[in-house]
């Protein structure tokens, strides 16, 4: 529902994958992308995948949007408003959206291309 706060360390420990996406709710394509990712997402859970996890960064425009976006979504989110979305925006280069980056369990670039 959007209002459970998990610590990093906790969300991401023993994953071996990290996805983080970028999206925002006012975005076209991130609307037509974010229901794939969802289904994909809930598929690889449903079928024992449980050594990744996915982070969305939030570019919504203002608190109630991110809530309606983020509110179907079935992954850990970064606090809207999170300083945090700039740093992994500039370190993922996540220049538009939708943004899917995956990364290792040691924060190794694995593509950075992961919508295409």
């Amino acid at each position: 529902n959007g209002d459970l706060i998990v610590k990093t360390a906790d969300a991401l420990s023993g994953k071996k994958t990290i996805m983080l996406y970028f999206s925002a709710h006012w975005c076209p394509p991130c609307q037509r992308f974010t229901p794939k990712l969802i289904e994909f997402y809930n598929s690889m859970k449903d079928h024992g995948k449980h050594d990744f996890e996915l982070i969305f960064v939030s570019f919504d425009k203002n608190e109630n949007e991110f809530k309606e976006y983020t509110s179907e979504m079935p992954w850990p989110c970064l606090p809207f408003g999170s300083d945090t979305k700039d740093t992994l925006g500039r370190k993922y280069e996540a220049e538009g959206i939708p943004h899917l980056v995956v990364v290792d369990e040691n924060g190794e670039v694995i593509t950075k291309d992961g919508v295409d």
